[in-house]
């Protein structure tokens, strides 16, 4: 899968579906209209408990129908309490709509400027998530059968829960979540005001805590499930996790847990470069052929060959090779690639699981080559990178 490229690696295919219990879309005196930006929206719904939600979304250019990722923020401090705006901020609503998805940020109760108050993942938050995501699951240029749901830290617990009332989730990705409340998890000194959020928000019961606690509701989960998490995240999240992805897989679900080495808590750049062939390739049934490529104008060059991939069997590909022309479907057409954008360079060598291309490339000590690869990355294997600890 070609999963890494410089400034353009942020881009990436979300495909995803939730279809959840009733809510009542506001469109009246609540800024329901507002433009946020030139792009961007902002508007309101009320949910189920009478208040107004927050939420921003972005529109792919064309017409749709358009698949859609619900985007749940994690925590923010009162000093930084932005919301849904921080997931615009961070230029994810704009990197979706590239793709031709259609992106949501949702303002949790108790946040940017959503009514509420914070009950740590419990029902008024649920209810949140769930009054936005049926509302554009009922609008006509929305894939009602390819929505989804990407939490961070607090967003992938209350993610998690979400999906649970959801036998319609397709997939979801949660970075950084925590699923058994019931257990102490050993957080560091320095988190004490974690642990008392936790404490005042929930109430502390032992009824409470376990409500919000996927791991014992994991017989509701249908979702195809990416977890993400950073070798050394001081929330430690990641046990809980992994008894969550086995009793998944128990079930037969498809789950993948991916550790980041030398990462943390939020995990930087590198996630994409698992994230976007897990989307690609289980809403678009897109896959490559296992390499890396880098724009290096007027051509771009493969800058890594994965291991076991199928560019890396055909042993004809080299790190530096340019690329010069691609027959996409491996016939007597073939496109010249020289000084063409990075974009449809991709398009061209992304394709059907089991289907082939060729590639006219020039080696980095000059001589040339006519290589045929068949696509078929990423594999399973791809998504699930074990935890050195």
């Amino acid at each position: 899968m070609i999963s890494s490229f410089p400034s353009i690696l942020f881009n990436f295919s979300l495909k995803m579906i939730i279809s959840l219990l009733g809510c009542f879309c506001f469109l009246g005196d609540l800024s329901a209209q507002t433009t946020f930006s030139d792009s961007i929206q902002q508007e309101f719904v009320l949910a189920s408990s009478g208040s107004k939600i927050e939420y921003f979304y972005q529109k792919p250019a064309g017409n749709g129908p358009f698949p859609v990722v619900f985007v749940i923020h994690g925590h923010q401090p009162d000093g930084n309490n932005r919301g849904g705006r921080e997931i615009v901020d961070l230029g994810y609503l704009n990197l979706l709509a590239e793709e031709g998805i259609f992106g949501v940020a949702i303002s949790v109760p108790g946040y940017g400027q959503s009514e509420g108050q914070r009950d740590y993942c419990g029902p008024n938050s649920q209810q949140a998530v769930l009054s936005v995501i049926q509302h554009f699951k009922s609008l006509p240029f929305i894939d009602s059968l390819h929505m989804g749901l990407y939490g961070f830290s607090r967003g992938a617990i209350l993610g998690s829960l979400v999906s649970c009332q959801c036998a319609d989730l397709f997939l979801q990705i949660l970075e950084g979540g925590w699923y058994d409340f019931t257990v102490d998890r050993g957080l560091p000194s320095y988190l004490k005001e974690l642990t008392e959020n936790i404490l005042r928000e929930t109430g502390g019961t032992p009824e409470a805590l376990k409500e919000r606690s996927a791991l014992f509701q994991a017989d509701k989960i249908h979702a195809k499930t990416l977890f993400i998490y950073g070798e050394y995240d001081d929330k430690k999240g990641l046990s809980s996790a992994r008894q969550l992805h086995e009793r998944l897989i128990a079930r037969n679900l498809e789950s993948y847990l991916t550790v980041f080495p030398n990462e943390f808590h939020f995990v930087e750049r590198q996630k994409w470069a698992t994230i976007l062939p897990f989307l690609r390739a289980h809403f678009f049934n897109l896959y490559g052929i296992g390499i890396n490529i880098s724009m290096s104008i007027p051509v771009v060059q493969i800058s890594k060959i994965h291991s076991e991939s199928p560019a890396e069997r055909s042993q004809k590909l080299r790190v530096g090779d340019a690329i010069l022309s691609i027959s996409p479907h491996n016939t007597e057409k073939e496109i010249p690639v020289v000084g063409m954008r990075f974009k449809p360079i991709l398009s061209l060598l992304l394709g059907e699981k089991g289907s082939f291309l060729r590639m006219h490339v020039q080696h980095f000590d000059g001589t040339f080559d006519d290589v045929v690869v068949q696509r078929n990355w990423p594999g399973p294997e791809n998504f699930s990178l074990p935890s050195t600890h």
